[in-house]
């Protein structure tokens, strides 16, 4: 390790062993050494990067009770993974539809603020599905297609396109649901997610499917996110308001 990263060497009599031993190979002044010497602190100082973060990415599970939660969030991504070719099926999606609800609806109460499950308990329950990357399994489930009846739209009503498939629909608000209590006051959950806005904007607009919160949600009190909206984007949230009329829930979108 190189002991300056760690130790205020102006403070330390003992001085700093291995950033002298380092200084004194450079000093030399022979460039095959000085190459070989700048390639290893190089090295070194990577690895340590890379340790660092992998550090920060890790969560241990002291309590019994999140160990639970890791071991159900474990078992809802195989779940999910293993269900999507049967979500795909319409003719046999029923029981796997069904399952897939229940099993979103599970993952979100562990990070539903309750009388159980109080702010610091909501989030290191956000923590550990964000480590376990469920979030992955749950966008997978929306990467089939919904397909629109745009009827009332082609008619000039204001009005939200149906869903020609209700059930999935439904699967797919949960999805949502989900998602947007993962995103809430939880910068990493937000900087994870904030690449698939723009494939959630593709289902805005269809009734009884709320996809503007989860996208608000993602964005909410962070800056940093807010700047890195395309116009392409601003523009096709203004176009669902033209579209299908002034929702409060697109409205709201603009208040992030």
């Amino acid at each position: 390790k190189i002991g300056s990263d760690l130790i205020d060497s102006d403070k330390h009599s003992g001085g700093d062993d291995t950033l002298e031993m380092v200084l004194a190979l450079i000093a030399l002044g022979r460039k095959d050494i000085q190459k070989h010497t700048f390639n290893i602190l190089l090295q070194h100082l990577g690895q340590r990067s890379s340790i660092v973060n992998d550090l920060a990415m890790t969560q241990l599970l002291v309590f019994p009770a999140a160990c639970t939660v890791y071991e159900e969030v474990e078992y809802a991504i195989k779940r999910l993974t293993a269900l999507k070719k049967s979500l795909a099926n319409t003719d046999k999606s029923k029981d796997a539809v069904e399952e897939a609800m229940m099993l979103l609806k599970r993952m979100r109460g562990f990070i539903t603020p309750s009388a159980e499950n109080e702010p610091y308990v909501v989030r290191k329950n956000q923590t550990i599905m964000l480590n376990r990357e469920l979030d992955e399994a749950v966008t997978n489930v929306l990467s089939m297609n919904l397909l629109r009846d745009t009827s009332r739209r082609d008619n000039g009503e204001l009005e939200a396109d149906r869903a020609v498939d209700v059930e999935r629909r439904e699967l797919f608000q949960e999805c949502y649901n989900l998602l947007e209590a993962l995103a809430k006051d939880l910068k990493r959950a937000q900087q994870k997610l904030f690449p698939q806005i723009g494939r959630f904007s593709d289902h805005v607009g269809i009734e009884l499917l709320n996809v503007a919160d989860t996208i608000a949600a993602i964005l909410k009190d962070n800056a940093a996110l807010c700047m890195q909206v395309k116009e392409t984007f601003l523009v096709s949230m203004i176009d669902a308001i033209v579209f299908w009329g002034r929702k409060p829930r697109w409205l709201n979108f603009f208040q992030v």
